[in-house]
């Protein structure tokens, strides 16, 4: 598969999830649909949606077709996630951390060797993935594990020329631990999961959010604070990568109502907003 192929595939698997996903909503809750999702034990298997969607609205000839499809979706995601998977270790890691000398030669077998051993770890955390509620709940918490801290780093090396590299890899490391323990916390029953949500909702998503709330806050202030005792990087180094040290072309042509930052402020009122009608 090429790397456009697995792009495209990509960005249409939101819609092969979301979309299928409302119409199994509604048809499970019309008693004259005669559709119901499967259960596993006492809990309602979501991940069975499209698949019986499938088999209910797909002619013979056109079934294969969309199990091609889910099939491809999933190939392109594990492919996408098993080359960053390695890019990053061989090189963010392995050569700027352990072994900075390491020939091309070398870093091409370590990536070999990444790449056979993201492949095997994937099958392992597979087996880990059934025992979640649906597959949404189990992407929701790899999200606020790794997700909602890198945000936080990647909104601070943009935007503050202060931020060290010690201060974000160390940063980084903290909001994932940080958030990763108040998993196992809340799983083992270590603390009251209203103690993380800060209500009296403590359903499984609702940990997600806030967890991811928690790392992005942990990861947040630790990366300000070890940058401020660490050594920063000379501005010549970060033209082109922080806003404050990057020049602007053409932006003063702009109307306002089209810049980044009109749609930032219309973006935020709409958060706020929605956060009062839900709370």
């Amino acid at each position: 598969m090429t790397p456009i192929t697995a792009s495209f595939f990509k960005m249409c698997v939101p819609f092969l999830v979301i979309i299928p996903g409302l119409v199994a909503l509604v048809l499970s809750q019309n008693p004259a649909s005669g559709f119901a999702l499967l259960h596993d034990g006492s809990q309602t298997n979501y991940d069975s949606a499209l698949p019986l969607l499938i088999a209910r609205y797909y002619p013979d000839g056109l079934i294969g077709l969309g199990v091609t499809a889910l099939l491809a979706g999933f190939m392109a995601g594990q492919a996408g996630n098993i080359s960053a998977f390695n890019t990053v270790w061989t090189y963010d890691i392995y050569r700027s951390v352990i072994n900075p000398k390491a020939s091309e030669s070398h870093l091409l077998w370590m990536g070999r060797v990444a790449t056979v051993a993201g492949i095997l770890l994937s099958l392992v955390t597979a087996y880990w993935a059934k025992t979640f509620p649906s597959i949404m709940d189990y992407m929701q918490a790899i999200f606020s594990w790794v997700n909602a801290p890198l945000f936080a780093t990647m909104l601070l090396g943009m935007f503050v020329r202060w931020t060290t590299p010690a201060g974000a890899f160390w940063g980084l490391l903290l909001g994932m631990v940080s958030s990763f323990t108040l998993f196992l916390a809340v799983k083992f029953a270590w603390i009251n999961p209203a103690l993380l949500t800060l209500s009296p909702v403590a359903s499984d998503m609702a940990a997600n959010f806030w967890r991811a709330w928690w790392a992005w806050l942990v990861c947040f202030v630790s990366t300000i604070v070890i940058s401020i005792f660490t050594k920063r990087r000379p501005d010549g180094e970060l033209v082109g990568l922080v806003k404050g040290l990057t020049p602007r072309t053409g932006a003063g042509n702009v109307p306002f109502h089209r810049t980044p930052e009109f749609f930032a402020v219309i973006s935020f009122l709409v958060f706020i907003a929605l956060n009062i009608y839900y709370w």
